[in-house]
C-alpha cells in the first residue's frame, strides 16, 4: 500500500481561539448533538438523530477521508461568533436544502485598518 497523499499538520491550524483539528472519539457527544440539526443530514452523511454507535461510525469515516485522499474533514473548536466573526447579513432564500430554499447567515472578520 502506498503512502497517503496528505497528512495532518504537526500543529493543528489555528487563528486566535479557533482551532481546526482531527475528529476524536470523545467528539461523539458533539456529533450526536449535531445530528439533531435538520440541515446536517441533508448535506452530509451523518444520520438524523444519530445513536452513539452511528456517531462513532461517522467519526471513523471522517478520520479515514484524508488517508483515502477523498477529503479533509476537521472539527472546528469555536463557532463563528465565539471566534470573533461578526454577523454581516442574511441571504434570504439563498440555498436549496432538501425540497425548500433556506436563508443563510453571512459572517465576516474585518481586518483592522490604519486610517490617516
Amino acid at each position: 500500500m502506498s503512502e497517503p497523499p496528505y497528512s495532518w499538520p504537526a500543529t493543528p491550524p489555528r487563528h486566535g481561539d479557533v482551532v481546526l483539528r482531527e475528529f476524536r472519539a470523545d467528539d461523539i457527544g458533539a456529533v450526536i448533538e449535531l445530528s439533531t440539526d435538520p440541515y446536517l443530514p441533508l448535506v452530509t452523511t451523518l444520520s438524523a438523530w444519530a445513536t452513539a454507535e452511528q456517531a462513532a461510525d461517522w467519526i471513523a469515516l471522517q478520520r479515514g477521508r484524508l488517508d483515502e485522499g477523498v477529503g479533509f474533514s476537521f472539527a472546528i473548536i469555536r463557532t463563528a461568533e465565539q471566534g470573533g466573526y461578526l454577523r454581516e447579513g442574511l441571504l434570504r432564500s439563498h440555498q436549496r436544502i432538501g425540497d425548500s430554499r433556506r436563508d443563510m447567515l453571512l459572517y465576516a472578520a474585518i481586518r483592522a485598518t490604519n486610517t490617516l
